[in-house]
């Protein structure tokens, strides 16, 4: 069974994610981006979209231009090929998955995305703050010029 989980994160927590089969597709995650994006321009709690850096990997899915979608005010950091130290959402993953996997009693297609879905509330908010903790240890390092392998 092969599943692919799109999704966006922040300091706080998860802000979404969307469950395919099979791997990701460019129009697929530009279509996951623009509906995130609406969706963050609808927040009333004072945050702005320039507010958002969206991190965003260079994973062929992710390489679609995206300037017939961008906006004003939205703010995108492209991060270096095979630099997965520099992205959060990274260290995310392999807790998420690691949950999945705990659990491994599922046995069918319905069965692996009701444990992704519920793997994805047992991530707390203190896996989060520690994922951006460990990448940013990282840009500096790397500004720095220092080995970061």
């Amino acid at each position: 069974i092969n599943f692919t989980v799109i999704g966006a994160i922040t300091i706080h927590g998860l802000i979404g994610y969307l469950i395919l089969k099979g791997g990701s597709l460019s129009e697929i995650f530009v279509g996951f981006f623009c509906y995130l994006i609406n969706q963050l321009s609808q927040i009333q709690n004072g945050k702005l979209l320039k507010d958002y850096v969206f991190v965003i990997d260079n994973a062929r899915s992710h390489l679609k231009s995206f300037t017939k979608y961008m906006r004003p005010g939205i703010n995108l950091l492209w991060l270096p090929p095979y630099t997965p130290q520099f992205n959060p959402i990274e260290i995310i993953w392999s807790q998420w998955k690691r949950l999945v996997y705990e659990g491994e009693s599922w046995t069918n297609q319905d069965e692996l995305i009701f444990a992704i879905a519920n793997a994805s509330k047992l991530l707390n908010s203190g896996c989060f703050l520690k994922a951006y903790g460990h990448t940013l240890r990282f840009y500096g390092r790397c500004l720095l010029k220092e080995d970061i392998n």
